[in-house]
């Protein structure tokens, strides 16, 4: 069984800007999703077809959509259509993304580690565990997360060490829940995203803080 010192489940938004802070800190990472999904079920018809340039993924300011256009001599003015499709898999590429397009049965937990069961039957293993699903595919509510609907969150021996208020797990500042390494990336953005720019400020938001949790997680052993 394969181990990682970071697993990232959801490779949306949230997921591909972590992947990337964590690359940049040196952080050997895996991303499990499909890319593609986020943008095809949680964005509702005619919302974003176009990004603007605050609408990127990076939280260090350097693979952004202003990049993209550079790079692909498209014009600065962005009168030139760039899709989140396209500019995902070329910051996929930039930042050397490994990502399995596979689905997570359930997530569990063994020695100290996390194990998360694919619908394939493999298995991987991670010190830190992340969240990042998309809105609809994990029934995540605003900020919150509605543990009773959420799937990879039933496992019993994840369950019953939860701490929850009103019903959600409780997070600290850095998006971690009361089980150490297991974090939830920020979703606060509104569900149909007509403000697409807050949305990916948030995911580079809570990359920054997610990634800066587990790179301290890491050099205190």
């Amino acid at each position: 069984m394969p181990t990682f010192p970071v697993l990232i489940i959801g490779a949306g938004p949230f997921g591909l800007s972590l992947a990337a802070y964590l690359r940049h800190m040196n952080i050997n990472s895996l991303l499990v999703g499909k890319p593609a999904t986020f943008w095809k079920t949680c964005i509702a018809p005619g919302t974003l077809r176009d990004l603007i340039h605050d609408c990127h993924l990076d939280p260090l300011g350097v693979d952004t959509v202003a990049a993209y256009r550079q790079e692909n001599s498209l014009s600065v003015n962005g009168t030139s259509p760039v899709s989140f499709e396209r500019y995902a898999r070329w910051f996929q590429g930039r930042n050397t993304i490994q990502i399995l397009p596979w689905h997570v049965e359930r997530i569990a937990t063994k020695n100290g580690m996390y194990i998360a069961f694919m619908g394939n039957g493999e298995q991987i293993s991670a010190t830190n565990l992340v969240l990042a699903t998309c809105l609809r595919a994990c029934s995540l509510v605003g900020c919150k997360v509605n543990a009773a609907q959420v799937t990879l969150l039933r496992s019993h021996d994840i369950f019953a060490r939860l701490h929850f208020q009103n019903g959600y797990p409780q997070l600290d500042h850095q998006f971690q829940t009361s089980m150490p390494g297991l974090f939830i990336a920020s979703m606060t953005a509104e569900h149909n995203f007509r403000r697409p720019a807050a949305l990916f400020a948030q995911a580079r938001a809570s990359a920054t803080a997610i990634g800066q949790a587990i790179h301290h997680r890491i050099q205190t052993g």
